[in-house]
């Protein structure tokens, strides 16, 4: 759900508040702390399985993803594991600081929204000002652990520098993350979940538009959002469904009782 403006204050205060008694200074130039090399190869063949899954559904959503944005993928720690950006950034040093292995907790690179994510065990969103370290000093990130059976596996964060997170973004980072411990779920042996958790509320409205006759342009413009989001979602309603038409889709869902074509 997310964390509310009062609270989030409150927790960047305390935040702040353990960086100094910790020592951080906000003039760093770089993370603090980052594994070995030989450390960083074990952790790589631990959580293959997380890697693996986060890449098949981010290449999902990779082309709907406008320049300016890098997306991250911590562990359950706070630990770099892959990072990836859509633009050049205005200095390329900027991105030395953001290599394999290096620590996102405030121990090494001060108050930050993956540290929080995983400490609070929600997503978290940071304006520039809220950061405590000068090297994020124009950051905006959106952050979201990634949570399976109360245990979280990881974090995944999506930064912008020198510019706001568009709510339509954050939208496609909790889908992508929902995405992720879906799959991680199915295949810890958790197959048997339910379509209708599988299809967001969001995808729902969209095959009910899409079944009242709209284009894809059409529904972009009734729900506000882009329309190479709208054709994500339909590639994605087609692959849960198992279908290859919105006909097939809406007759299926019909079936399945997700909605009444009456209610359309």
């Amino acid at each position: 759900m997310g964390v509310g403006p009062k609270k989030m204050r409150q927790e960047i205060m305390r935040s702040i508040k353990r960086c100094q008694s910790l020592g951080v200074k906000k003039t760093i130039n770089a993370p603090l702390l980052c594994l070995e090399e030989k450390e960083l190869e074990i952790r790589f063949l631990r959580l293959e399985s997380l890697i693996t899954v986060f890449k098949k559904c981010f290449r999902e959503v990779r082309d709907i993803i406008p320049n300016g944005y890098i997306v991250f993928l911590t562990d359950e720690e706070g630990y770099l594991l892959f990072y990836d950006t859509t633009f050049l950034l205005p200095d390329p040093n900027k991105l030395l600081t953001l290599k394999h292995g290096v620590s996102l907790t405030e121990k090494s690179c001060g108050s930050n929204a993956v540290s929080l994510a995983l400490q609070l065990r929600e997503s978290i969103y940071f304006e520039p000002k809220d950061h405590y370290c000068d090297i994020f000093s124009e950051w905006y990130c959106f952050a979201i652990p990634l949570i399976i059976d109360e245990g979280v596996k990881g974090c995944l964060a999506f930064s912008s520098v020198g510019q706001r997170i568009s709510n339509e973004m954050i939208a496609i980072v909790k889908l992508l993350a929902r995405n992720i411990m879906i799959e991680l779920r199915h295949n810890s042996g958790d197959s048997q979940i339910p379509i209708r958790a599988v299809l967001t509320e969001q995808q729902l409205h969209i095959l009910k538009l899409f079944a009242q006759g709209m284009t894809s342009m059409a529904v972009a413009l009734e729900m506000k959002l882009s329309e190479n989001t709208i054709k994500y979602h339909k590639k994605k309603i087609y692959k849960v469904l198992g279908v290859r038409s919105i006909a097939e889709a809406v007759g299926k869902a019909v079936k399945m009782g997700l909605f009444s074509i009456d209610n359309v």
